[in-house]
């Protein structure tokens, strides 16, 4: 791939020399891996500029000039090797970015550069990250089932495994580690925890342990601030100890229990949990599932078009778990769905200021497969309560049709201090290119477009209730 930078005059670099060293690091900091390599090549001077860069990103992504593979990520490792090399790493480096593919012999040439960065003379790194990927997305992609494909997540796991007892020092340093595709062993996970003591930012795609496998962190050195699962095929995922743990992502729920146990976790504020329902899946109780902690300030729920997958609960139940909560998003709720339910929220989370719900009108069933979950009518009675601290209220796929425009009122009536409700189209990045779902959506639901039509809907939603909330329709 021909990138934009391809050539560099040496009369442009030689005009962009004459600018002051804090500019051209600015410049130089914006710049893609062969962009600079090619400006470097053509200047002294910018040479002399790089070794003032407090961050480095040598991505292999960015040298993508041929179709084979190896050829591509032979130019990466000899890159980063004369990039970290003594005479040529910034002195001024304080963080430094390496994006490479898991494959042999290439990795060792890797390893013992990023190994000398970190432990040189100058090695002050503070920051480390690693984007690993898999050779290519033919080769080993999601755990399907195929015999194959797990055979190359496990050797895809034996190597990353190899790199990583190679390298100590380095992984010793790291702060991020996004990885995708592979097998661990059981032991894995609990070993990379415990050397990786700088670790705060910890992304895994489409790794598991073995069929119906439990990741199980217990790191209580650890200094893990985010983790996020995506299409992982873990089980249920237990955090044993993990005292720094501030966000947990996860998206794809694929046992038939609770999809995380809470243990001491005093620092997590955010959960984000996003699923659809399969039919062998049990809904479950908010109460029964977070955790034991009054620091969760902002929770998230996907729920894909498909089943609702929780349980209304009593104020009651959720008081400890719901008692700090200020934001609360639920997304993509089937519009075949009521939308009363999700008043459980407001009742049970009385210091909640922004309240988020996202309609899905998507009638294609993107998310379906044969194994999912048929959607049931969720039922809640609220009860006669005042809400006193919620000022935000957004509904994004809103239409004018009666169980919507019902719901926004009942929220209204509800929370006293409102102060703005939102209320938004569909995303037009989300919208669905099924010729159905087009179809039937046109037909099914209708937004505002005109001032006159859009005031009549104010009218109508503040119709008979006390309220002086402002309401923006976009």
């Amino acid at each position: 791939m021909e990138s934009s930078h391809a050539h560099v005059p040496a009369s442009a670099a030689d005009e962009l020399s004459a600018l002051p060293d804090d500019i051209l690091v600015g410049i130089a900091e914006r710049l893609d891996l062969r962009a600079a390599i090619r400006l470097a090549a053509a200047s002294r001077h910018w040479r002399r500029v790089q070794r003032l860069l407090p961050f480095l990103k040598i991505d292999v992504y960015d040298l993508m000039v041929a179709r084979d593979l190896d050829t591509t990520l032979a130019v990466h490792a000899a890159t980063a090797r004369w990039l970290l090399a003594p005479a040529t790493r910034p002195p001024a480096l304080r963080r430094l970015y390496l994006g490479f593919y898991l494959k042999d012999p290439y990795l060792r040439s890797l390893g013992r550069a990023v190994e000398d960065a970190v432990a040189g003379d100058n090695g002050d790194i503070e920051h480390l990250e690693f984007t690993i990927r898999t050779t290519t997305t033919d080769e080993v992609s999601n755990n399907t089932g195929d015999d194959e494909e797990q055979a190359g997540a496990v050797v895809l796991g034996e190597l990353f495994m190899s790199f990583f007892d190679a390298c100590p020092i380095a992984f010793n340093c790291l702060s991020s580690l996004d990885l995708e595709n592979v097998r661990f062993s059981e032991s894995a996970v609990p070993t990379l925890m415990g050397a990786c003591r700088n670790l705060r930012y910890l992304p895994f795609k489409y790794c598991d342990s073995g069929p119906a496998s439990t990741l199980k962190i217990d790191a209580p050195l650890s200094k893990l601030q985010t983790l996020k699962l995506e299409s992982c095929g873990y089980r249920t995922v237990e955090l044993v100890n993990v005292p720094k743990l501030e966000e947990l992502h996860f998206y794809t729920w694929c046992g038939d229990n609770l999809p995380t146990s809470f243990g001491r976790v005093p620092c997590l504020r955010l959960i984000s949990f996003s699923s659809p329902c399969l039919d062998w899946q049990e809904p479950f109780a908010l109460g029964q599932w977070l955790p034991n902690s009054t620091n969760i300030s902002n929770l998230s729920l996907d729920f894909c078009d498909e089943k609702i997958w929780v349980k209304p609960e009593s104020p009651r139940q959720l008081s400890h778990a719901f008692s700090n909560l200020r934001i609360v998003s639920l997304y993509n709720i089937s519009h075949d769905c009521d939308l009363n339910w999700t008043i459980f929220v407001l009742e049970a989370a009385p210091s909640l200021t922004k309240f988020l719900v996202k309609v899905s009108w998507h009638t294609c069933g993107r998310n379906k497969c044969e194994d999912s979950a048929e959607k049931a009518i969720v039922s809640w009675e609220p009860s006669k309560f005042k809400h006193n601290n919620l000022s935000l209220l957004q509904v994004e796929g809103f239409a004018v049709e009666k169980k919507v425009m019902r719901y926004i009122r009942l929220v209204i009536k509800c929370a006293v201090s409102l102060k703005r409700i939102r209320l938004l189209k569909p995303d037009p990045r989300e919208m669905c290119d099924s010729r159905y779902c087009r179809h039937h959506s046109s037909m099914r639901h209708r937004f505002p477009v005109q001032e006159k039509e859009k005031n009549t809907i104010r009218k109508r939603l503040k119709d008979g209730l006390s309220t002086s909330a402002e309401i923006n329709i976009y």
